[in-house]
């Protein structure tokens, strides 16, 4: 069953909210460009599992909240969304090098280490 809460609109806000062009997040989601056009306008109402986990990952987010939003998993997510302190630090740190994100990951360890 398909959520009450339009699929397509959520994903246009969340890409507008990491102010992506539907390119960029194509990109990162390992998608065609069609696929994040077609599916921000409602012409694909449900996308593939498949394309799901590439939003997923291209948004920083469980596959399962992306797969329960676009219809394919029924009842409640098991994973609640990220806060919008925990979205805009996923922002950033998937827009980041590899060599960054290893970086700030040792920079969040030190943080927790000491905040404890």
């Amino acid at each position: 069953m398909i959520n009450d809460d339009v699929f397509s609109e959520w994903l246009d806000q969340q890409i507008k909210e990491r102010k992506w062009t539907h390119a960029e997040f194509a990109r990162r989601a390992h998608v065609s460009r069609a696929t994040v056009s077609k599916t921000t306008r409602q012409l694909i109402v449900r996308p593939s599992v498949k394309t799901c986990q590439g939003f997923a990952k291209a948004l920083g987010l469980p596959e399962d909240i992306i797969l329960h939003r676009a219809g394919w998993l029924p009842g409640q997510s098991t994973q609640a969304e990220p806060s919008p302190a925990i979205a805009e630090l996923v922002k950033i740190f998937v827009s980041l090098s590899s060599r960054s994100q290893t970086i700030l990951l040792g920079i969040a360890q030190v943080v927790h280490n000491n905040d404890g």
